[in-house]
């Protein structure tokens, strides 16, 4: 069965689907992995979906001949060294557009809510133990779709 390495703590639903078809390791810390981590466990994988602070550049991929795609739960890619991936034939993927409706929402929560829970999570991410985001915080139901009555 083929292997593969989550290096941040996502959503539970995320991690089912992976496990539908593969044997899933997650990193349940949900802190960055090093460097040196990284050049030492990727190697094991035949797939990494990655955060966007994890950088995958040359010596990572010659690191790790096994992994086949590098996938980012990131809508950017710039942690993504791209020329030495097509020199590899290594598959790198992110995940477009799927922050418009969530930004959108963002900015009518501002409107919607000056104070209170809002600024809690503001908070919290300033402090996420250097990670610069928190995947399983404060997930809410999505407005899209909806329509607000004043």
């Amino acid at each position: 069965m083929k292997r593969v390495l989550v290096t941040r703590d996502i959503p539970e639903s995320g991690i089912e689907m992976l496990q539908q078809k593969y044997e899933v390791v997650v990193n349940r810390e949900d802190i960055p992995m090093t460097r040196e981590e990284m050049l030492a466990e990727f190697p094991k994988y035949d797939a990494v979906l990655t955060a966007l602070s994890d950088v995958i550049d040359e010596e990572i991929m010659r690191a790790a001949p096994n992994v086949k795609i590098f996938a980012n739960y990131a809508v950017g890619f710039n942690n993504f060294h791209v020329e030495p991936a097509k020199k590899f034939g290594v598959a790198m993927s992110n995940t477009p557009d799927v922050l418009s409706d969530s930004t959108a929402e963002t900015a009518w929560a501002f409107c919607l809510q000056s104070q209170g829970e809002y600024l809690k999570l503001i908070g919290m991410c300033a402090k996420a133990s250097g990670s610069g985001f928190l995947t399983n915080y404060f997930l809410v139901k999505m407005f899209m779709k909806k329509q607000l009555v004043l």
